[in-house]
C-alpha cells in the first residue's frame, strides 16, 4: 500500500462510502435512495475515468518465472478485463485466492464489488506474481 495511486484510489472509494452513509441519515426516505445512488455513481464514474487515464499512461508489466523463464504480461487495462469478466480474470491469471475473495465480496455487497474491485486488479496481479517469486522484467 505504499503506492500513492493505490492510496488515492482507496481514499476516493472510502470518501464516497462515508459521504453516502452520512447523507443517508440526514435525508427523508424518498430522497435517500436517490442521493446514495447518485453519490456512488459519481464515485465509481470518477474511478473509471481515473483508471482509464492511468491505463493510457503506463505500458504493460512483464513478469518472468525464474525457474523456467516463462513470461507473463499484465495489461494496463486489467481493470477493464475485471469489469467485463469479473473474478474469472483472477482465476485466469492464477490468483485463485482473489477469485474467491471477489466472489465473497460480490455476494456480500450485492454486486457493488463488481464496480470497485477492478480498480485494484493490476496491483493485485502484480503482488500475486511477486509473492510467487516472479521477477519483474525491465522494459526498454
Amino acid at each position: 500500500m505504499n503506492d500513492p495511486n493505490s492510496l488515492l484510489k482507496l481514499l476516493v472509494v472510502s470518501t464516497v462510502l462515508v459521504l453516502s452513509v452520512f447523507l443517508y441519515d440526514k435525508l427523508d426516505e424518498d430522497n435517500q435512495a436517490t442521493i446514495i445512488g447518485t453519490a456512488m455513481s459519481f464515485g465509481v464514474l470518477g474511478l473509471f475515468f481515473y483508471a482509464l487515464h492511468k491505463g493510457f499512461d503506463r505500458s504493460n508489466d512483464i513478469f518472468k518465472n525464474p525457474s523456467n523463464n516463462y513470461t507473463e504480461e499484465i495489461s494496463s487495462f486489467a481493470w477493464l478485463w475485471v469489469l467485463i469478466f469479473g473474478g474469472f480474470y483472477f482465476l485466469f491469471k492464477g490468483a485463485i485466492r482473489h477469485f474467491f475473495l471477489y466472489l465473497f465480496f460480490s455476494l456480500l455487497t450485492v454486486g457493488l464489488a463488481w464496480l470497485i474491485y477492478p480498480f485494484f486488479a493490476r496491483d493485485i496481479i502484480r503482488n500475486h506474481y511477486r509473492r510467487q517469486g516472479w521477477i519483474e522484467v525491465e522494459q526498454e
